[in-house]
């Protein structure tokens, strides 16, 4: 971080050379000029990747405006999964199973053969209270991945 310190014409930098210019000023403790260097980029992938950057630095609300941001932006299935399901996951550690659960939900809408996304809705429905959906979706993800062992704690669990 202290070596490139010393660059000051970032938009000579390709993308990619800024997101790395980024992290490692984030790694090295210079959080705010990470993120700065960020915001200066518009498509897709800059969205995306500033959004990641805002959910693990913990600012759940950059992050939440970030990724729908994104998400407008996103042309293919997979990244729109991938929105949603980080979302979700922003929305559980928030203790917000509504939100969290129609977030999983809409990332089985362009990926409905990961196991992992079915879990995920499914401990966010357990959390509401609604087992039925909860074991449902649990079911669902242990056809998808039959060795799944979390997935049969939780069953054995509810």
């Amino acid at each position: 971080a202290e070596m490139l310190s010393g660059v000051k014409n970032l938009d000579m930098l390709s993308p990619e050379e800024r997101r790395l210019y980024a992290t490692i000023q984030i790694l090295g403790g210079n959080e705010s000029r990470g993120i700065d260097v960020l915001k200066n980029d518009s498509d897709a992938a800059s969205s995306l990747f500033l959004a990641t950057v805002y959910r693990m630095t913990k600012k759940n609300t950059e992050a939440i405006l970030e990724y729908r941001k994104a998400l407008e932006k996103a042309g293919d299935d997979e990244t729109k999964m991938l929105i949603h399901f980080n979302l979700g996951k922003i929305y559980f550690s928030q203790s917000l199973a509504m939100e969290a659960a129609k977030e999983f939900s809409d990332a089985i809408s362009f990926s409905p053969g990961k196991a992992v996304l079915r879990v995920w809705a499914g401990k966010s429905f357990a959390v509401l209270g609604d087992k039925a959906k909860a074991r449902e979706y649990w079911l669902e993800a242990l056809k998808l991945e039959p060795d799944n062992t979390e997935v049969k704690k939780l069953l054995e669990g509810h």
